[in-house]
C-alpha cells in the first residue's frame, strides 16, 4: 500500500497552499489599515502625549496622489490605489478559503480510502 494514497489530491492540496500564500502576500503589501493607523495615532497622542505621525506606507500613498499634477491625474492615482486596496481585502478573504482547502486536501491525500 502506498503512502499517498491519493497524489493528485496531493499535488492539489500543495498548489492550493502555494495560491494562498501568494495571495496573503499580495494582500498584506496593497492593504491600507486606516482604521488601524487611526487607533495607533490616537493611542499615542493620548498616552504618550506626543504629535501622532502617519505610517511611512500610508505617507507614500498620499504623497503619490498629490504629486500628481491634474486633477484628473490625481483622481487616477487615488481611484488606483483604493481599487488595489479592494482586491487586496478580497484577496485575503480567498487566500484563507486557498489555505483552509489546501490543507484538507493534504490531509485527506494521506488518510482517504
Amino acid at each position: 500500500m502506498p503512502a499517498v494514497l491519493h497524489p493528485l489530491m496531493l499535488t492539489s492540496g500543495i498548489a492550493l497552499l502555494v495560491l494562498g500564500i501568494l495571495l496573503w502576500r499580495y494582500s498584506a503589501r496593497h492593504s491600507i489599515d486606516v482604521k488601524g493607523a487611526a487607533i495607533s495615532s490616537g493611542a499615542a497622542a493620548i498616552f504618550s502625549k506626543k504629535f501622532p505621525t502617519v505610517p511611512q506606507d500610508m505617507r507614500d500613498k498620499f504623497d503619490n496622489v498629490a504629486n500628481q499634477t491634474s486633477h484628473a491625474g490625481k483622481a487616477k492615482a487615488a481611484g488606483g490605489t483604493l481599487f488595489r486596496a479592494a482586491l487586496a481585502k478580497l484577496a485575503f478573504f480567498l487566500s484563507l478559503g486557498s489555505l483552509l482547502i489546501g490543507l484538507i486536501a493534504i490531509i485527506l491525500a494521506f488518510y482517504w480510502t
